[in-house]
């Protein structure tokens, strides 16, 4: 680290650096982004699990003739290190890319979807016996389904999305206090809304592994019919 004194809690020599680090800065015109923006701040991306020990020992090193470098620290699950986001600003937009609905076959399972379900199924079933007309109610039904799958997932993420915030805001409200300002009470909720964060991001990444196999079987089957 560059600093052992604003980078380390407890801190250890006034202002001693790792010379390494320095002189690779120096000879290669790099400088630490995030100290950039935050000359005064103490931040850190690294804990014992006691929480007694912390060390900025992550960082960006970018060069310095790039212009509006932003950097964040980050919690993060699964980990004793927390994420230190770069933003660089490009000069080129790149072009958006369009995608299409898919059905998050996981809530299929939640109550409300089934309840939903089986009320729209008895709807439309009652409704075709009723009109003698099948074809018709069979794509009135799908039209329905659709919608209230499409807006139950949207409102899913949402409410998602909005707890992991949440957690994050917490995280960063206990994380931007002095060490030795925090009690029991704020450690021990620090470490429980760890927890939570390691469930979320738990929950999303078996999301993207169930998406990227589908993907998979989609490109799979594709190779076949066109064989």
């Amino acid at each position: 680290m560059f600093d052992n004194c604003m980078d380390r809690w407890p801190p250890r020599n006034l202002h001693s650096t790792n010379s390494y680090v320095k002189w690779f800065a120096q000879r290669f015109n790099l400088t630490d982004s995030w100290r950039d923006s935050h000359p005064a701040q103490r931040a850190y991306t690294w804990c014992n699990k006691t929480q007694t020990s912390h060390s900025r020992i992550d960082y960006w090193l970018v060069s310095k003739d790039l212009r509006d470098v932003k950097t964040d620290i980050y919690p993060t699950p699964l980990s004793d290190h927390r994420a230190i986001h770069l933003t660089v600003p490009l000069s080129s937009s790149s072009s958006a890319k369009t995608s299409y609905w898919k059905l998050n076959s996981s809530i299929l399972v939640h109550k409300q979807v089934i309840t939903e379900v089986h009320r729209l199924i008895r709807l439309y079933w009652n409704k075709a016996l009723a009109e003698n007309i099948f074809s018709n109610n069979w794509e009135l039904l799908k039209y329905e389904l659709g919608k209230f799958f499409r807006k139950y997932s949207s409102d899913l993420a949402k409410r998602r999305r909005a707890e992991e915030e949440e957690v994050l805001h917490k995280i960063a409200f206990f994380t931007s206090k002095p060490i030795e300002a925090l009690n029991e009470s704020d450690k021990t909720e620090l470490i429980d809304l760890q927890h939570k964060l390691d469930e979320i991001y738990k929950l999303k990444a078996e999301g993207a592994f169930v998406r990227s196999r589908k993907k998979k079987e989609n490109r799979t089957q594709h190779i076949f019919l066109d064989l």
